[in-house]
């Protein structure tokens, strides 16, 4: 986060010094053991710690994006040829079950909520929607095979902004309440986008997608585009 602030810096000396630590940082991010590819096969399902794979596989996804944007052509080609590679596996090895919230429409009261849970969950949900939406841009923009397809998203839609920025409880369980009237039902994202393809949509289907927010139609729309990628 440090190096593409930098990056973003209105002064031209913190752009270039971060430049400097462009390739150092990726190193030592991709040097994590949590993404190693084969860890599954080295150690116990049950010991793999999600949490903690995850915050390795954002620090890695924020090297393929300042490499990306400000890198030398070299780490450009290194990190859509190579890197990213490892990026998606990650993602791929934490969905291995499909990644849902508990059922909000049933939940009376606020002790039965669960927001340690809900954050964590939502966390994982939007991390591997972004390596999805990247992965898009990297079809979209340099004509790169898609390496995540649609049907892989397992995981349940975004819940709205508002929810996730919560700063209590209380607070996010309101705001859930609120949503889940205004939505039929939450479905895994690729079925969503097999709903959209469809010549018409009834009524409950119309409303699920006026209210799915702006995150998710945006992966509806990335899924449409690289599906007809040749």
């Amino acid at each position: 986060m440090a190096i593409i602030g930098s990056c973003l810096s209105p002064d031209a000396r913190d752009n270039e010094m971060a430049k400097g630590w462009f390739d150092a940082v990726e190193e030592m991010v991709f040097d994590d053991d949590w993404l190693d590819e084969d860890l599954g096969a080295s150690v116990p399902f049950q010991n793999v710690k999600d949490g903690e794979r995850l915050q390795s596989l954002q620090a890695a996804y924020f090297v393929c994006l300042y490499q990306n944007w400000e890198g030398s052509d070299s780490s450009k080609g290194r990190i859509r040829r190579h890197r990213y590679n490892t990026v998606i596996a990650v993602a791929r090895a934490l969905q291995q079950t499909a990644v849902t919230h508990q059922d909000f429409s049933s939940l009376n009261d606020e002790s039965m909520f669960e927001w340690k849970e809900f954050i964590e969950t939502e966390t994982k949900i939007r991390t591997i929607c972004y390596v999805y939406l990247l992965d898009g841009a990297f079809t979209i923009f340099n004509n790169t095979p898609p390496r995540m397809m649609v049907f892989e998203m397992r995981m349940c839609l975004t819940s709205p902004n508002q929810t996730f920025q919560a700063v209590t409880a209380a607070e996010c369980f309101s705001l859930l309440k609120q949503w889940v009237y205004t939505i039929p039902r939450q479905c895994p994202m690729a079925s969503a986008l097999e709903m959209l393809c469809k010549p018409d949509l009834d009524v409950e289907e119309g409303r699920l997608f006026a209210n799915m927010g702006i995150l998710n139609m945006f992966s509806m729309i990335t899924g449409m585009a690289t599906n007809s990628w040749a």
